[in-house]
């Protein structure tokens, strides 16, 4: 799977997105609404790939194009990325509740899209463990209660190290690759890691790919 997923209008967030909220749902859900919920993870080799923005637009894909609930998760270090792409306050989110600083319910917002949920990371560094322990399992397990589909924003797994347990309370995988900045040897070695876990690997997302115009319609790159 190639998206070329752009920079976003600080005014309109999402509009800038609209193509790829439009067409990337197609391929995580070809036969449509599925049978029970299904929790599909995204992740990337190293940070900065734009695995959140990936995120989103799939969550608000499925949800707007299927007409089924969603619950987006950003499992990532905070950074304020989700909740500014989707309008909305940073916290308290995930982070804070693991903390035992906010409730549960809290944490939970409503996208643009009635069918959309999603908890932002929140502002708090998570502290070592925080996302292998038992109050994360039950977490994310409880956002997916009455769900069609639960997307985990999870954070680069080969730099934390304590995200792997994340690989076990998913159903799929998609790895997203930046253009020109994923290195191959980075990307296999996340693959292993993901085999190792029993994760199957849905697809790739090609982040911020822009394939090249013929010379005789204007050359260069699609905008």
């Amino acid at each position: 799977m190639s998206f070329a997923v752009h920079p976003t209008d600080p005014q309109e967030p999402l509009a800038a997105l609209k193509e790829t909220v439009d067409s990337l749902w197609t391929h995580l859900a070809p036969s449509g609404k599925p049978d029970g919920l299904r929790r599909i993870l995204f992740t990337a080799p190293d940070a900065g790939q734009g695995t959140t923005t990936v995120a989103v637009c799939a969550a608000l894909g499925l949800a707007r194009h299927l007409q089924v609930p969603v619950t987006l998760v950003e499992a990532g270090a905070p950074s304020g990325t989700m909740a500014t792409l989707l309008g909305a306050e940073a916290e308290p989110g995930l982070s804070e509740v693991l903390a035992g600083q906010a409730e549960r319910a809290a944490s939970i917002r409503r996208g643009v899209d009635r069918n959309l949920l999603f908890v932002p990371a929140g502002r708090r560094a998570y502290s070592p463990g925080d996302l292998g322990r038992e109050r994360s399992r039950e977490l994310i397990g409880w956002l997916g209660q009455g769900r069609d589909f639960l997307i985990v924003d999870a954070p680069p797994i080969l730099l934390h190290p304590e995200a792997h347990s994340l690989l076990w309370e998913v159903d799929q995988v998609v790895v997203v690759l930046e253009v020109g900045r994923s290195r191959k040897d980075r990307a296999r070695a996340l693959l292993k890691v993901i085999a190792g876990a029993g994760a199957p690997v849905l697809g790739c997302v090609l982040n911020r790919y822009e394939p090249e115009l013929p010379a005789w319609i204007g050359g260069g790159h699609l905008p």
